[in-house]
């Protein structure tokens, strides 16, 4: 079985849809399906440091819940991820 993430899920992201202390996250899928998916310690640690450290610096009151901000605080679209992950 495939326990990964499409990019449309990963934008969707929201601080309050990862449990970590049973290690996984809980993703929104097509038809609002709901998953769940593990999730690395590791990747939890980076995780971590991303929302104590780096996720502040762009959020305002704005941004809401969303996990993932871009440079004006708000939520990343679809195609500006996949330009970023093919560079």
């Amino acid at each position: 079985m495939f326990n990964g993430i499409r990019g449309g899920e990963l934008i969707k992201l929201n601080l309050d849809d990862f449990d970590f202390q049973n290690e996984l996250i809980r993703v929104h899928g097509k038809g609002k399906r709901e998953r769940l998916i593990p999730i690395s310690k590791r990747a939890l640690e980076w995780l971590v440091l991303y929302i104590g450290k780096i996720r502040p610096m762009f959020a305002f009151i704005g941004s809401g819940n969303s996990l993932f901000l871009n440079n004006n605080g708000k939520r990343y679209k679809l195609g500006k991820l996949s330009d970023m992950a093919s560079q």
